[in-house]
């Protein structure tokens, strides 16, 4: 047998579950302080009650659940991935299809919402803060692997020479 197979066995369920907990947790923040910070200063940021009184209120809390349930249940992959792509497919999409399902939620309860160029706004800083958000778990999912916190199991398949080889290169 002189061919050499490598088989990668990994399993970051748990991983990609706490990111989007996280992840979950960076929108209702986003929606937090964008709301305070659209017509207040930044020494109001504590301030609970503006964002009680806000329009993005009740808004923040539905769309937050809407992105925790849509993507848990849109998880396809065990592995984490660190493209760009796949931010757009976790992210994106699952921000714009719960937008969908929002709108159409507050359409059959008669629910009142303006979009207007602050809704845009929010949206704008609501994407920037998720790609900051996955960049930064890129950087603790390297760290983890590289310090060896994270193992991946590997299984080498060959002669002795072959797979020796293989290790000291």
């Amino acid at each position: 047998m002189n061919r050499i197979e490598k088989v990668l066995q990994n399993d970051d369920s748990a991983y990609i579950y706490f990111v989007k907990i996280f992840k979950t947790f960076v929108i209702f923040l986003s929606f937090y302080l964008f709301s305070i910070l659209e017509k207040n200063s930044i020494h109001e940021i504590l301030d609970k009650e503006i964002f009680t009184t806000s329009k993005y209120y009740q808004f923040s809390i539905v769309s937050m659940s809407f992105y925790f349930v849509t993507s848990i249940l849109f998880i396809q992959n065990k592995t984490y991935r660190f493209n760009f792509i796949s931010f757009m497919k976790e992210d994106l999409i699952i921000i714009f299809f719960s937008q969908i399902l929002i709108f159409s939620v507050y359409f059959l309860l008669n629910k009142i919402f303006i979009i207007d160029l602050g809704y845009l706004y929010l949206l704008i800083f609501l994407l920037i803060n998720l790609f900051i958000t996955k960049k930064l778990f890129n950087f603790i999912y390297n760290y983890m692997i590289n310090n060896d916190i994270i193992h991946k199991n590997i299984m080498l398949v060959g002669n002795y020479k072959d797979i020796i080889f293989f290790i000291k290169n």
